[in-house]
């Protein structure tokens, strides 16, 4: 039997994107978010400075992504959760400087809280 609350996230997989307050994730892989697309979303960020292989989903002048080439994306550790509260935290890189986030919406479930979200990160090579 199927919990209740996991048939929001069974629906997602099947379309291959997640749309939250209005920004579509891929569920293929993380996605890069515009810090100012995140206006109203709680951002919960680590000091801890990671670096992670990045092939660059976000296509150019897409409003829900940032434009990215291949290579790595550079951030600070995190979480976000958008304001309503209903979908849990997600696992972020944070770029300030760029102005960026990169968003794992494609994790399995939404974690309860930001220290397990980070965790998830910990799993990525480096």
């Amino acid at each position: 039997m199927t919990s209740k609350s996991s048939r929001p996230r069974e629906r997602a997989a099947a379309r291959k994107e997640l749309t939250i307050d209005d920004i579509v994730f891929e569920l293929s892989g993380p996605t890069v978010v515009a810090r100012e697309r995140l206006y109203t979303w709680v951002v919960w960020q680590f000091p801890r400075l990671r670096s992670v292989a990045w092939d660059g989903n976000a296509t150019p002048g897409n409003p829900d992504g940032a434009d990215v080439a291949g290579g790595r994306f550079t951030g600070h550790s995190g979480a976000v959760h958008a304001a309503d509260g209903t979908h849990g935290w997600y696992p972020a890189l944070i770029d300030d400087t760029a102005g960026q986030a990169l968003i794992f919406a494609n994790v399995p479930e939404p974690f309860p809280n930001p220290e397990a979200a980070v965790k998830h990160l910990d799993q990525l090579p480096e």
